[in-house]
C-alpha cells in the first residue's frame, strides 16, 4: 500500500500561492507605474495606502508560511506499507551494501515456560 501526502502537499503549496500572488496583486493595483522619456519608470500611490499595507503584509506572511511549510516537508517521504508476512520483491537500479552480523541481530524471548527461544532473524 502506497502511503503519500503528495496530494495534500500539492494542494497546500498550491492554495498558498494562489493566496499570496492574489494578496500581491491587490496591492499592486495600489500603485500607478508611469513610464518616462528616458526609458526610466516610476510609481507612485493612487489607490488607498491601508490597501497597500495589509495586502503587502499579507503576502509576505503568505510567503513566510509557504517557506517553513516547504522547509517541513523536505524531510518527508512517501512509504510503500507490506504487512507482516507478506513476502517482499525488490528491484533496485544500484548496489546496495548491508553489512550483516547474524550473530548481532538475536532476540531472545522468554517462553511462558521459563525457558528461551533464540531466533535469528533474516
Amino acid at each position: 500500500e502506497l502511503i503519500t501526502d503528495a496530494a495534500q502537499y500539492l494542494m497546500t503549496t498550491s492554495l498558498l500561492s494562489g493566496l499570496s500572488s492574489a494578496a500581491k496583486a491587490v496591492s499592486e493595483a495600489q500603485k500607478t507605474l508611469t513610464s518616462n522619456n528616458n526609458g526610466s519608470s516610476s510609481s507612485s500611490l493612487t489607490g488607498s495606502p491601508s490597501k497597500l499595507s495589509a495586502y503587502s503584509a499579507l503576502s509576505g506572511g503568505v510567503d513566510d508560511a509557504k517557506d517553513w511549510f516547504n522547509q517541513r516537508t523536505k524531510s518527508s517521504f512517501d512509504v510503500i506499507f507490506v504487512p507482516s508476512g507478506k513476502s517482499v520483491k525488490i528491484l533496485t537500479q544500484e548496489q546496495i551494501n548491508i553489512d550483516y552480523d547474524p550473530n548481532g541481530r538475536k532476540l531472545d524471548h522468554q517462553l511462558a515456560t521459563g525457558e528461551w527461544n533464540n531466533e535469528i532473524l533474516d
